[in-house]
């Protein structure tokens, strides 16, 4: 059971849970919160990663996907596939863009992010030129 990953969405609301987005709250950071830290605490492999780098999964299930989901797509995609490989793409894909923000420009940034930040001003990069960069990482874990 993946208990950190239900306890971070008890917990933790981004800013963006509280807009709606077709009809369904934006989940995007929240889900993608939630994906890390079920990845780097939880205490048994579990779905989606189950225990797989989250880069090397995302490279992994993309190729059996056939081509990364854009990364403003990735919550309607997650949304309206129940199951399968596009849904547990999709979280791989804002779990691992999590940990990237998180590496490459600290805890302190992504939150303010979460929070409803502004990506260019706190990062200096529109969310198009970070998901440029995360895809660039992502390509370096292809198979």
């Amino acid at each position: 059971m993946a208990i950190i990953h239900e306890l971070t969405h008890v917990y933790a609301v981004s800013a963006f849970r509280k807009q709606k987005k077709n009809g369904y709250e934006d989940r995007f950071y929240d889900d993608g919160l939630a994906v890390f830290l079920q990845h780097r605490f939880g205490g048994t492999p579990e779905y989606p990663d189950f225990g797989t780098d989250l880069y090397r999964a995302v490279a992994e299930q993309s190729a059996k996907y056939g081509s990364l989901i854009s990364l403003t797509e990735a919550e309607d995609i997650r949304h309206s596939a129940k199951t399968g490989t596009a849904r547990k793409l999709a979280y791989l894909q804002e779990g691992a863009f999590t940990q990237f923000i998180i590496e490459r420009y600290g805890l302190d940034i992504y939150l303010k992010l979460y929070k409803g930040g502004e990506p260019h001003t706190l990062t200096g990069k529109t969310f198009s030129q970070l998901e440029k960069d995360w895809i660039e990482l992502i390509n370096v874990f292809a198979v």
